[in-house]
């Protein structure tokens, strides 16, 4: 867990404070493991968001290069 690898749990028979430890942690490591998967997601959809806007900012600039070059030409 000190080293940021969430893959291990606290394994083994333990009793009294050290169960109550190694409970604690493993309770942390998945909070860690949920905390760490929903921040993925919400990176993932901030990305898909500006590419969307990306487009869309593309599309209005061909739009309006469009018009002026029409404009133009009909001049």
């Amino acid at each position: 867990l000190a080293g940021g690898d969430l893959s291990q749990e606290v394994r083994g028979a333990y009793r009294g404070d050290h169960q109550i430890l190694s409970r604690g942690l493993n309770g942390t490591i998945q909070v860690l493991r949920e905390l760490l998967a929903e921040l993925k997601r919400l990176i993932e959809a901030s990305e898909a968001s500006y590419r969307a806007a990306v487009d869309a900012a593309d599309v209005r600039h061909n739009l309006v290069r469009e018009a002026i070059i029409g404009a133009i030409a009909s001049a």
